[in-house]
């Protein structure tokens, strides 16, 4: 192991736990629900309700990227 991967893992303890797939699609479900959210130009409504449940749990370009992927179905 070298000293940055050793590096990575002491910082690791210290993060939040990331959400898996499925824990954040019932995040963005709920949220979709709340809003009353039905196509493409609702996202920015879903999103303002998702960001602040997951903070740290979850990077905007994945929470973004499954928004998209519910909302198009």
């Amino acid at each position: 192991m070298t000293r940055a991967e050793a590096e990575i893992k002491v910082l690791e303890q210290f993060l939040p736990k990331q959400l898996s797939d499925e824990e954040l699609k019932a995040i963005i479900t709920s949220a979709v629900a709340e809003v009353g959210a039905s196509s493409m130009a609702d996202m920015g409504k879903v999103m303002k309700v998702v960001i602040p449940k997951v903070q740290g749990q979850a990077s905007s370009d994945r929470i973004s990227g499954l928004v998209k992927e519910l909302l198009a179905k």
